[in-house]
């Protein structure tokens, strides 16, 4: 009987122990891309760090590819950049393009502290919101008719207790004009990883 507790005991720490190595062997950077049911163009919803982000302008989608870093974090003075890198589809055509939403206020110092996000809720007409797309020569702040921004859950992947990445997830949408042509972007989400990577801090 203590020979069968010993066992049971070593499979369960060897259990452990495979579980901690391939959690810290696992590579968050690719992007993973599942299909969202409904708006197969984007991908669905998710909070497991698929490294993610997508949303259509009018009915062409912006979304994250493995070429580019989907998302960096740059906090310059006392404002907060959540900035989106990924390809614009026009037709035929593909095009690389920088989403940018801006933010002053709440500052995450490290990306060990992210956590101060959770549940943030931004209307993006507020003046403390700026946002912003370029691509090729293009380069224009928004003039936000209506929308918002949530950061819906963060978490922290911890190793050996240290903090190693955090996982932000969240939805945006707006209305806004390109072109002085009234556009709305609808269906944003992203589901993305944090670290030293992607994480700047600039004085």
């Amino acid at each position: 009987m203590k020979k069968i507790k010993i066992l049971f005991l070593s499979t369960i720490i060897i259990t452990i122990a495979f579980c901690s190595c391939s959690r810290d062997d696992y590579d968050l950077e690719p992007s993973t891309f599942v299909p969202d049911p409904v708006n197969s163009d984007l991908p669905e919803y998710s909070e497991l760090g698929y490294n993610t982000f997508g949303a259509y302008f009018g009915r062409k989608p912006f979304v994250s590819n493995n070429s580019e870093v989907p998302l960096k974090i740059i906090i310059k003075n006392d404002t907060l950049n959540l900035q989106f890198t990924g390809i614009f589809y026009d037709d035929d055509k593909k095009t690389k393009a920088v989403l940018n939403f801006a933010f002053i206020g709440v500052i995450p110092y490290s990306y060990e502290n992210l956590d101060v996000l959770a549940d943030k809720k931004y209307n993006l007409t507020d003046t403390a919101c700026i946002v912003t797309i370029k691509y090729e020569e293009y380069q224009e702040v928004f003039k936000i008719i209506e929308g918002r921004f949530e950061i819906l859950k963060v978490q922290n992947l911890v190793i050996d207790n240290i903090a190693s990445k955090a996982i932000l997830s969240g939805k945006f949408q707006f209305q806004t004009y390109i072109d002085n042509d009234p556009t709305t972007i609808s269906n944003g989400r992203f589901d993305v990883t944090v670290g030293y990577e992607n994480f700047f801090s600039i004085r």
